[in-house]
């Protein structure tokens, strides 16, 4: 249904996922940027009513992304049908979350809460005697955790050391569940060849 979205919205870029929408555009003067935004936002409400849409500005946002040093504000400025947009410092799309600032720390935040109770039912299946052997833990930390880690990796490739760190943390505690090493075991890092053996690495 809104697949030719995308072809009505000619001044800035649109990307779709599902039912949601977005619309974005680079550049060094924001004067610039605003009028091809409210261009570009005039067009989708003309497709919204031609198709039948209604646009839930309770889910709008605006986001303005900008160098740490600028104070720019976009507040009451881009507008839906009279309405002006929620102005926030960052937005949720596609299972991302983009701050101003671009520091992904927000995401980060996030990802490592959304895994930690993961952990939590890693651990309540785990047990040398009585739970789950190493290849169930195995899969499911792939498929539980490791998939949440990996997704968006391409974007989070310029997240800060201490963000990697905060990721690096939750894989080991992860692996050091399906081990079985103790909490505090420090990672151990070994050859291509061992791994071929089919060892397993906790790091």
């Amino acid at each position: 249904m809104i697949n030719d979205l995308p072809a009505n919205i000619t001044k800035t870029d649109a990307t779709l996922f599902a039912d949601d929408s977005c619309l974005f555009t680079p550049g060094r003067n924001l004067s610039s940027i605003l009028h091809k935004m409210q261009d570009s936002l005039n067009k989708l409400v003309q497709w919204c009513d031609f198709n039948g849409f209604k646009i839930s500005m309770n889910k709008t946002v605006a986001v303005l992304f900008r160098p740490t040093r600028r104070r720019d504000r976009i507040d009451n400025i881009l507008k839906i049908n009279g309405d002006s947009i929620k102005v926030e410092n960052k937005a949720k799309f596609s299972g991302i979350i983009f701050d101003s600032k671009l520091s992904w720390n927000d995401h980060v935040n996030y990802i490592v809460d959304k895994c930690k109770k993961r952990l939590n039912l890693l651990r309540a299946i785990s047990g040398n005697k009585w739970g789950a052997n190493k290849k169930t833990l195995l899969m499911l930390y792939r498929s539980l955790i490791r998939s949440i880690l990996d997704y968006g990796a391409i974007a989070l490739d310029s997240v800060s050391e201490h963000n990697k760190k905060e990721f690096d943390g939750i894989q080991m505690r992860a692996l050091g569940i399906v081990s079985g090493a103790i909490w505090n075991t420090k990672p151990v890092w070994m050859s291509h060849k061992a791994l071929r053996a089919g060892s397993i690495v906790s790091g």
